[in-house]
């Protein structure tokens, strides 16, 4: 076998090679490597506990998110439950439905946790600031009946199933919830943006 024919059968081997590498690590393994872009970061408010540097304490018993969250909604839309995919509990992760929802829909999961020896009664607020302010609307899910409510629902209500109060936590116990901001409308385009922030009282 000549020189050049040597040389033709290892480049095209080589060729071979790289062409069943590229289509192996594009085709056959990318879910392994995949991470879920839609997955939304919880947050944790411990009253009367240690909390992690995503959460700032105001005054004594009054925490709220270190950095107010930057919604910029590409369009307006009409509310619906199935903007946000949950799980049983907050632990199993919080989702965006599909990838568009994502840019005009914010989801923020949140728990907040009774560390003290006894029971606290709490109370959820939802500070916005900027210029799309005034259009942004919210709803709160509830983990424990897998509703969405009002802030006052939260912050008084009773479930229907059971006597216990939502907001009230008895020592060494936790809720979770998850904020979802929308601006409300038909559709239309939007540029501005809004900050959203929570904060936690008792």
């Amino acid at each position: 076998m000549s020189s050049k024919k040597v040389v033709g059968f290892l480049i095209a081997t080589g060729t071979l090679l790289i062409v069943s590498l590229v289509i192996t690590f594009t085709l056959i393994l990318p879910n392994h490597f995949n991470t879920k872009v839609n997955e939304v970061l919880a947050y944790s408010f411990n009253v009367g506990g240690e909390n992690d540097s995503t959460i700032s304490e105001m005054a004594t018993d009054k925490l709220s998110l270190t950095k107010s969250i930057v919604f910029s909604p590409t369009k307006s839309v009409e509310w619906s439950d199935g903007f946000v995919c949950y799980g049983n509990t907050i632990d199993d992760g919080v989702e965006y439905s599909n990838t568009q929802t994502s840019k005009y829909v914010c989801a923020i999961p949140f728990t907040v946790s009774n560390c003290k020896e006894t029971e606290i009664k709490f109370k959820v607020e939802v500070m916005l600031s900027g210029a799309l302010q005034d259009s942004v609307s919210y709803k709160v899910y509830d983990y424990v009946d897998k509703k969405y409510k009002s802030l006052n629902e939260i912050n008084i209500g009773y479930y229907e199933f059971e006597s216990s109060e939502i907001s009230r936590l008895e020592s060494n116990s936790s809720k979770s919830f998850c904020l979802v901001c929308y601006a409300e409308g038909d559709g239309g385009e939007l540029s501005e943006k809004s900050n959203i922030n929570i904060q936690i009282s008792c």
